[in-house]
C-alpha cells in the first residue's frame, strides 16, 4: 500500500464526521488500496458508532480500504499518535485528526501519485488553516531546513515515509511540539524532502490550543532547537521572537473574527 491515513479522537463526534465526510468523499478509495487507523481515547460520545458506521458504509460500496479501529485510553494524542504509527504497514503515513478535513475529494489521489512519482523521506503539502469557519488562510510549504524556525509545513499536509517515521515516533512526554520535534528528527537525520505547491488539508482553529498552553509552546520548541538541532543561542532567540509574533497575530486574528461574528448577531437582530 502507498497510504495510510491515521485518525486520533477522544470525545469530538462532530469533528470527526466532518474528517470522515471529507474521507468518504475521496475517489482514490476505489481504485487504490489505503489504510485508515483509527485510534479512538475511550470515548464516551458517539465517536465510535461514527467511525464504525463510516467502515460499514465503505465496506457496502467495496473501497479498497484496509480498517483499523481502536478505542481505549491513551496518555494523551502523541501517546495515541504512536499507537497508530505502529499499525502502519504502507508506504507512507499522513495524520489526519477529528475536526481536520481533505481539501478535496482528490486529495488522497494526489498525494499518492505525487509521493510515488518524487518518493520522498517527507512530503510538505499546502494547507489551509480555517479560522472560527469563516476565515481561509494557506500556509504554503516551506524547505525541510526551515525547521530551524518552525513547522515546514501543516502537520496535517505533511506525509512521511514510514520506514523513516517509525523508528523515531512521537516524543509522548512533550504536551504542544512533538510534530515539531518530529520534523527536527528528520532533517538532522539528512531526510529527502520534496515540497508540493498542492492544498491537500485543512485544518481549523478555534481560538488556538496553543495559545492557552504558551508556556509549553515556546519552552518544547527551544529545547528542540537546542537539543535535536543543535542551534546557538542568539538564532534561538530570535526564532522565539518570530513564534511569539506570529501566535500573538493568529490570537488577534481570532477576536478580530469573534468580534465581527459578534457585530453581525447584533446587526441582525436590529434589523429584526
Amino acid at each position: 500500500m502507498q497510504l495510510a491515513i491515521v485518525t486520533i479522537n477522544y470525545n469530538d463526534e462532530v469533528g470527526l464526521a466532518k474528517t470522515i465526510s471529507s474521507l468518504e468523499a475521496q475517489g482514490a478509495f476505489e481504485s487504490e488500496p489505503v489504510q485508515w487507523i483509527f485510534i479512538d481515547g475511550g470515548s464516551t460520545d458517539c465517536s465510535l458508532e461514527v467511525a464504525n458506521s463510516f467502515v460499514g458504509r465503505l465496506r457496502d460500496r467495496g473501497a479498497s480500504v484496509e480498517f483499523t479501529v481502536i478505542s481505549e485510553p491513551d496518555h494523551g494524542i502523541y501517546d495515541a499518535m504512536n499507537k497508530g504509527l505502529k499499525l502502519v504497514h504502507s508506504e507512507y503515513v499522513i495524520f489526519l485528526n477529528s475536526g481536520d478535513y481533505l481539501a478535496s475529494s482528490h486529495a488522497i489521489e494526489t498525494i499518492i501519485r505525487l509521493t510515488r512519482i518524487k518518493s520522498p523521506d517527507i512530503g510538505l503539502f499546502s494547507g489551509l488553516v480555517e479560522y472560527h469557519g469563516t476565515l481561509f488562510i494557506e500556509r504554503k510549504p516551506r524547505p525541510l531546513r526551515a525547521v530551524k524556525h518552525g513547522l515546514p509545513a501543516l502537520h496535517q499536509a505533511t506525509v512521511y515515509r514510514t520506514s523513516m517515521v517509525q523508528p523515531i515516533m512521537y516524543d509522548a512526554s512533550m504536551a504542544v511540539c512533538s510534530d515539531y520535534k518530529l520534523a527536527a528528527e528528520f532533517f538532522v537525520r539528512g531526510a529527502v524532502d520534496e515540497m508540493f505547491d498542492t492544498v491537500v488539508a485543512v485544518h481549523p482553529i478555534h481560538g488556538g490550543a496553543a495559545i492557552t498552553r504558551l508556556g509549553r509552546l515556546f519552552s518544547e520548541s527551544i529545547e528542540i532547537q537546542r537539543r535535536v538541532l543543535k542551534m546557538p543561542l542568539a538564532p534561538v532567540c530570535l526564532s522565539t521572537v518570530r513564534r511569539l509574533r506570529s501566535v500573538f497575530l493568529s490570537y488577534l486574528l481570532y477576536r478580530v473574527k469573534i468580534l465581527a461574528a459578534a457585530t453581525s448577531v447584533v446587526k441582525k437582530r436590529s434589523d429584526d
